[in-house]
């Protein structure tokens, strides 16, 4: 197979761009079939394809993260304009002359705890809790957040949240990703969670980021937090745990990069949950209070 730098020396062959991470909302056809396909929208990094199902995912260089949306490639894609047709094959994509190989790539994997694992990590990402970092767009309706929160009601969340704010992904929408990952970590069942992502009234991309926090994927920073957000709460000797804490900053501080506000947005939601519903050893059985910015 002729790689991407090859191309350069015969510009008269088609490239060929090799995929590194694919997630499984990614869309793959099956052997000798094949899907439609078009560019809906590109970023500094990529772009955006849609299905003839409607199914949405990334197209990226390495500068994205791996994700169950994002087909990460080993180096920089190409860049088609909007409305490029795409061919989705078994262990390729077409986009006009230039393909991009699958049969390199490798499943994107992420850590998801397990409800007793969230439990231990709870102190830690509450920890993480920031109120000067709740996103501007959030602010005038978080009193009203917090309250449907106490409440337990998240289809009352979505409805506070849904939409709210700029972007390919409304900061609403990345809070709400946050408190769906951590109910999917609790072990909430999936269809009550799914439920929530599918009546938020949003665009399509976001929906369907928030159709995969409702199954516990995210992008890799949020799994990298939460991995080490678990060994940090079972470390009792001081070095190591000096050295993990730091760990976690990066991760904190990789995931607040991500997007305009989206990262910073999506460990509101995450750190909040935890906080609300963090009960110590010995405390009565009700979540805890949180502070209005």
């Amino acid at each position: 197979m002729l790689c991407l730098t090859l191309t350069a020396a015969y510009p008269e062959v088609s490239p060929v761009y090799l995929a590194d991470t694919v997630g499984d909302g990614v869309p793959v056809a099956h052997e000798g079939s094949a899907l439609n396909a078009e560019v809906i929208a590109t970023f500094s990094s990529g772009f955006y394809v849609k299905d003839e199902k409607q199914r949405i995912f990334a197209v990226g260089s390495p500068a994205i993260p791996a994700g169950p949306l994002h087909l990460v490639l080993k180096h920089a894609p190409p860049k088609p304009n909007d409305g490029t047709p795409v061919t989705i094959r078994s262990n390729a994509l077409d986009i006009g002359p230039v393909s991009i190989s699958l049969k390199s790539a490798t499943r994107f994997s992420p850590f998801n705890p397990r409800p007793g694992d969230l439990a231990l990590a709870i102190p830690v990402l509450a920890g993480l809790y920031k109120s000067r970092n709740i996103p501007q767009d959030i602010l005038p309706v978080f009193a009203a957040l917090t309250s449907a929160l106490h409440a337990d009601d998240l289809d009352g969340a979505r409805n506070i949240l849904q939409g709210r704010g700029d972007g390919l992904t409304p900061s609403g929408d990345d809070v709400l990703a946050g408190l769906l990952l951590f109910h999917a970590w609790s072990g909430r069942p999936v269809k009550d969670l799914l439920g929530v992502a599918l009546n938020a009234k949003t665009n399509d991309l976001s929906r369907a980021f928030l159709k995969w926090t409702a199954r516990g994927q995210s992008i890799q920073p949020v799994h990298d937090l939460i991995r080490l957000a678990l060994k940090l709460s079972l470390e009792i000797r001081p070095l190591p745990a000096q050295r993990l804490k730091s760990e976690l900053m990066r991760a904190v501080d990789d995931l607040s990069r991500i997007g305009h506000s989206s990262g910073v947005a999506l460990l509101t939601g995450l750190s909040l949950a935890a906080r609300l519903y963090w009960r110590p050893i010995n405390s009565p059985e009700t979540p805890q209070h949180v502070d209005a910015p």
